[in-house]
């Protein structure tokens, strides 16, 4: 069951030209229901689907920088430890 206030927040967010993290965080089923995110979202999408334990709630580029660099500090850190 699609959860209607879910949609209904969506099309708010997107009819003022804004994107909200929660409702990119539910990108999978954004883009089941016939809606468009981000690229940088599908490719972080696709990175999860390949077993990267990386956030979904990806939607710029400055903050899938910033997400890739934690990202490599945490694994080279445990790689030292």
């Amino acid at each position: 069951m699609v959860d209607r206030e879910f949609i209904r927040a969506v099309m708010l967010d997107a009819s003022k030209g804004r994107r909200n993290r929660k409702d990119i965080a539910r990108a999978q089923e954004l883009l089941e229901l016939g809606l468009s995110v981000p690229q940088v979202t599908q490719i972080f999408l696709k990175l999860r689907q390949m077993g990267l334990d990386i956030p979904a709630d990806v939607y710029t580029i400055p903050y899938a920088v910033k997400t890739i660099r934690r990202a490599l500090a945490a694994k080279q850190a445990g790689e030292v430890q």
